[in-house]
């Protein structure tokens, strides 16, 4: 997340808005958002049951549960234009691929 937050600003030159979704419960992504404030919103998926309907592989281990990195750029049709699955759990997504794409439809 603290790449997209520094990202952002090239992301919203697209005219993009930007969803996070994370595994957390709300009051632990309060308590993250409070520390790292960001410019977009996050979304609470403590069961990965948003995030499994979306092809998000999460892993789910005694008290915790981890998403696989996962990215998506969807247009204003609903139609999703670029899609990032499966990204090794200590990689993240390549934010340079989705730019591009954004830039294209742009």
């Amino acid at each position: 997340m603290a790449q997209l937050r520094h990202e952002y600003e090239q992301f919203a030159a697209t005219n993009t808005e930007i969803l996070v979704m994370a595994p957390n419960k709300p009051a632990s992504l309060a308590k993250y958002v409070a520390a790292h404030p960001t410019p977009f919103p996050i979304l609470s998926d403590p069961g990965a049951r948003v995030a499994e309907m979306y092809g998000i592989e999460a892993i789910h281990a005694p008290f915790l549960t981890f998403f696989i990195g996962s990215m998506f750029v969807v247009d204003r049709s609903r139609r999703i234009r670029f899609a990032d699955y499966n990204v090794p759990l200590v990689a993240r997504p390549d934010d340079n691929k989705a730019l591009s794409v954004l830039t294209a439809m742009a």
